[in-house]
């Protein structure tokens, strides 16, 4: 069975966890499974719906694109302040992945959609490109093919 992670997927989702500030997830599940509406205090849930990364080079650095579809669900307030904080602050994020170097993240949001309870749903997609942090003789060996 392949893990649904793979090199820099956990550290970076720990990472994004982080930035979003999300709260306890098991208490936002627990109402959402109890049908309880929202509260606007309590941090939406975060969804995933896609996780996946491709192989990523240029003449001088080596990395790997990933793509991350998640969703938030929540009090309409606090999805909206979420999806608006993801997008204006992301990109100015610091993120610590040990081995790789965040090079550039991309999002893209969706309008939040709110139902008649004041549940909110927004859908986001994260590009996150990161480039391996070799050191001069790692970068060598990989230059030469690994020789």
């Amino acid at each position: 069975m392949r893990p649904l992670t793979r090199d820099a997927h956990r550290p970076l989702m720990q990472a994004l966890r982080q930035i979003i500030g999300l709260g306890d997830a098991a208490a936002g599940l627990a109402a959402k499974l109890d049908k309880r509406p929202p509260s606007p205090a309590q941090a939406p849930l975060l969804l995933i719906e896609s996780i996946g990364s491709a192989p990523w080079a240029s003449a001088t650095f080596v990395g790997q694109t990933h793509w991350v579809e998640v969703r938030l669900e929540g009090h309409a307030d606090a999805v909206a302040a979420t999806c608006a904080r993801l997008t204006t602050q992301l990109g100015e994020a610091e993120f610590d992945v040990a081995g790789h170097i965040v090079a550039d993240i991309a999002v893209e949001a969706g309008l939040p959609i709110t139902d008649a309870s004041g549940t909110a749903v927004c859908n986001l997609r994260l590009e996150i490109l990161t480039i391996e942090d070799l050191s001069v003789p790692e970068m060598l060996r990989a230059w030469a093919g690994g020789a």
